[in-house]
């Protein structure tokens, strides 16, 4: 086993001083997890039993402590799109034409619109990327029916080949207290 690296007065105080501050739960558990190392010197298996946390987070967190002191204690945001191709400002501008063309009755097709998205992006797109993108902004799938229950496939083929434009799924723009899971 390593020897464990001893703590000075000044990071003791520091530990001491996190413990008075409101924080949230995981900034608690971080501070305990150095208290406990600090002041009892108890082992990362011992403060991770007690903790509910992994031997691997605690030794994470002891090490964060050595090198970069008590600003490991104050909560780090987590998630967030790190690789979005446009902010969601430009994504609502984007859209703008498609919503008003949607208002006006036009069919809005999501390969019409993953077209559009790869050309202002300037790489291509995989399908969810659009799909996700619709749903962010409120949009929902609306796909028509395979076939109504009173008609007849004699009136459906005719419908077929006298429509302009092959009816497929479309997206239409709704707020998103209307949108259906």
């Amino acid at each position: 086993m390593r020897p464990q690296h001893p703590f000075t007065a000044k990071q003791k105080n520091a530990v001491k001083a996190a413990l008075n501050k409101p924080h949230t739960t995981e900034e608690f558990k971080r501070i305990q997890a150095v208290h406990l190392r600090a002041e009892r010197n108890m082992s990362a298996p011992d403060i991770a039993r007690l903790l509910g946390l992994h031997v691997a987070s605690v030794w994470k967190i002891h090490a964060a402590f050595r090198t970069r002191g008590a600003a490991i204690f104050n909560s780090r945001k987590h998630g967030g799109r790190h690789r979005q191709n446009l902010s969601p400002e430009h994504e609502r501008a984007f859209l703008k034409p498609f919503h008003e063309a949607a208002k006006k009755g036009a069919l809005v097709t999501a390969g019409d619109i993953a077209r559009a998205y790869e050309k202002r992006v300037g790489k291509p797109a995989v399908g969810s990327t659009v799909c996700r993108l619709l749903r962010r902004h409120g949009w929902r799938k609306v796909t028509p029916r395979p076939a109504h229950p009173n008609a007849s496939a004699a009136r459906r083929g005719t419908f077929k080949k006298t429509s302009p434009r092959s009816c497929g799924a479309t997206w239409t723009p709704f707020p998103k207290a209307a949108a259906c899971g």
